[in-house]
């Protein structure tokens, strides 16, 4: 079984299942269909390049990668905000010299 989606019964009830590497979904709501190879849901060497084999990936499973991206994004944008506000907050302080340490692009 893939570790990523290795539910253990010693696991405390309150933690979430681990994320699925493919469609970002916790594990127990993973919608991957099985490997026609291995039998396996969610692995993502799967769907890279194997010799003479490779999973194409389903719009739900693209739909989903983009989403949780966004999501990513979405929370990255929030930390850096936050960061700008206590800088802006903070009298005095260093800061590097570098503009590389300050990007406009993500």
């Amino acid at each position: 079984m893939v570790p990523s989606l290795i539910q253990r019964n010693d696991d405390p009830p309150d933690e979430p299942d681990p994320a699925c590497e493919v469609c970002c979904f916790e594990a127990g709501s993973c919608i991957c269909p099985p490997c026609e190879y291995c039998g396996e849901r969610g692995v993502l060497a799967c769907y890279e390049t194997k010799p003479g084999f490779r999973l194409s990936i389903t719009k739900a499973q693209a739909i989903a990668r983009i989403r949780y991206r966004a999501h990513l994004y979405r929370e990255a944008a929030e930390r850096e905000g936050q960061y700008a506000e206590w800088l802006d907050s903070t009298p005095g302080g260093e800061i590097s010299p570098h503009i590389e340490d300050y990007p406009t692009t993500i």
